[in-house]
């Protein structure tokens, strides 16, 4: 049973951090292409939210985020626009340390997925909250330490 209840939190972490994404690219949106984007990654925030082939679903989560992470790794990045246009930007190493942790969870979630008879744990609130505190750290973590460790630049140093 412990073991679903991770399940249950890792897919609540996986599907806010996929609605939060898409959420953002569309209300930032300035082309088909990020609305498209945005699409994808709200339908598959709610097809983990549905438990309806969960096993599909999470190795699905496991391609998006593999994607992400070779696009992160990629020469000459860029900054990350992960969530849309209008919400700060994160550094690229930021991105890849975000993208490789979200590649992380989404390959546990397919193991316990693949390896679960139950489905949903017996503490879904537990579940829930770690799940969404998690997937806040994932999302927000990297605005904040940016917030709290200004660039040289902001020193007047060069």
């Amino acid at each position: 049973m412990i073991l679903d209840n991770v399940a249950t939190g890792i897919t609540i972490s996986l599907a806010f951090v996929f609605g939060f994404a898409g959420g953002a690219k569309a209300l930032g949106s300035d082309g088909l292409g990020d609305y498209e984007l945005a699409t994808g990654e709200i339908l598959l925030a709610l097809w983990l939210l549905t438990g309806i082939a969960p096993v599909l679903a999470a190795l699905l989560a496991l391609l998006v985020m593999m994607a992400y992470v070779v696009h992160a790794f990629r020469p000459n990045t860029g900054e990350c626009s992960c969530f849309g246009r209008r919400l700060p930007t994160t550094t690229v190493q930021a991105q890849r340390y975000r993208n490789a942790l979200l590649l992380t969870t989404a390959s546990v979630l397919l193991v316990l997925r693949l390896s679960s008879t139950e489905g949903v744990g017996d503490e879904p609130v537990i579940s829930t909250t770690a799940g969404l505190v998690f997937a806040a750290a994932i999302v927000f973590g990297p605005w904040l330490i940016q917030w709290v460790r200004p660039t040289a630049s902001s020193h007047g140093q060069m």
